[in-house]
C-alpha cells in the first residue's frame, strides 16, 4: 500500500484469504502525504512520535485490538477535527482496518489521481455515507493547504 501501486493492490485485495487485520493503519498514516495535510499537522505528528515504538511493533493476534485503540488515540483526534461522524465510524464502529479506513487514507495519499480511492470506495459497506465523509475530508484538506 505504501508504494501505491494500483495494479498490485487490485490483485492483492482480490486474493482469497487476504485480511486487512494484518495492516497497521498507524504506519500508513505516518507516511508523508503529497498535500502535507498530515505532515503539517503538528499535534498528529507529536502523538505519533510519542507512540513510535508501539506503532512499529509487530502485530500479533493479541496486539490487534491495542493497535486499533492506538489508532483512535493517534489519528482519532485528527479525524474528529474533520468530522465527528468520521471519527465515530473509523474509531468506534469499525474495530479493525477495512475498506473505509483505506479509502480515507487513499484520499489523503492519492494526490490528484484518486485511483486507489476509487478501488477502496467501491468495496465499502456504506459507499454513499463514506463518499460524503470523504468529501468532508477533501474540503478540510483544501482549506488547510
Amino acid at each position: 500500500l505504501e508504494l501505491r501501486c494500483t495494479g498490485i493492490i487490485k490483485l492483492l485485495i482480490k486474493t482469497p484469504g487476504i485480511r486487512y487485520s494484518e495492516l497497521s493503519l498507524n504506519r500508513l498514516f505516518m507516511l508523508d502525504d503529497p498535500h502535507h495535510f498530515l505532515t503539517n499537522n503538528t499535534k498528529l505528528r507529536q502523538r505519533q512520535l510519542m507512540h513510535i515504538r508501539d506503532i512499529y511493533k509487530k502485530l500479533t493476534e493479541d496486539s490487534k485490538a491495542y493497535a486499533h485503540e492506538l489508532f483512535g488515540k493517534i489519528v482519532g483526534p485528527m479525524l474528529r477535527e474533520v468530522s465527528i461522524e468520521l471519527y465515530e465510524m473509523c474509531v468506534n464502529h469499525l474495530k479493525e482496518p477495512d475498506d473505509t479506513h483505506l479509502f480515507l487514507w487513499a484520499l489523503i495519499f492519492d494526490g490528484d489521481e484518486l485511483d486507489l480511492s476509487r478501488i477502496f470506495w467501491s468495496r465499502c459497506r456504506s459507499p454513499v455515507r463514506v463518499a460524503l465523509l470523504g468529501s468532508t475530508l477533501c474540503r478540510k484538506m483544501s482549506v488547510s493547504s
